[in-house]
């Protein structure tokens, strides 16, 4: 489990038995903000190349415009629980708020310091989780519409989660599906 002592100002997570994880902020193209986890690995010179060749500046602190929220990811199929069901447990477990998406993932949020003991619920209730963590989840959506636009801010995406070291990314855009629809 995580330890979370001074996280705010060290903004750095240390797993057990793994390499700590940090979080590197950049303000993207067209006003986008990215929080991105990594290893100690990550060589931020590249950072710095690639938000600049994207219009956009690497270092700008940017987690203001993010809250942090406890995550836990529940498999439909692999666990068997049902969508009401998950939601019933979870919401009786203290949980925020319970999404899902069409096909097989569950997301139960949680406040940050509440994301152990509905863990520890779910455990007892027999609910297989694949993952918790604590992650960064944007205040608001910026809706990219001009084309060039897109292709710069999934240019950025791309190129930085390619990069050694980058286990996670976080980012407050959204593209409007017919745009999408283009794209695929």
């Amino acid at each position: 489990m995580a330890d979370y002592t001074n996280w705010l100002k060290q903004c750095v997570y240390r797993y057990e038995g793994a390499e700590p994880i940090k979080t590197f902020q950049g303000a993207g193209p067209g006003n986008t903000s990215f929080i991105f986890y990594g290893t100690e690995q990550v060589d931020e010179t590249k950072l710095v190349d690639v938000f600049a060749r994207h219009g956009g500046k690497y270092g700008v602190r940017v987690e203001w415009m993010f809250r942090q929220s406890g995550q836990i990811l529940v498999s439909k199929y692999q666990s068997g629980i049902d969508e009401n069901t998950l939601v019933l447990e979870g919401m009786g477990a203290g949980a925020e708020s319970v999404h899902f998406d069409d096909g097989d993932l569950m997301e139960v949020l949680t406040k940050p310091n509440k994301l152990q003991d509905t863990v520890d619920i779910f455990e007892l209730e027999d609910i297989e989780i694949l993952k918790s963590m604590v992650i960064w989840k944007p205040n608001a959506l910026i809706p990219i519409n001009d084309d060039d636009m897109i292709t710069a801010v999934l240019g950025l995406m791309d190129e930085v989660t390619a990069l050694e070291g980058i286990v996670n990314v976080t980012a407050d855009f959204w593209i409007p599906d017919d745009k999408l629809e283009k794209l695929l």
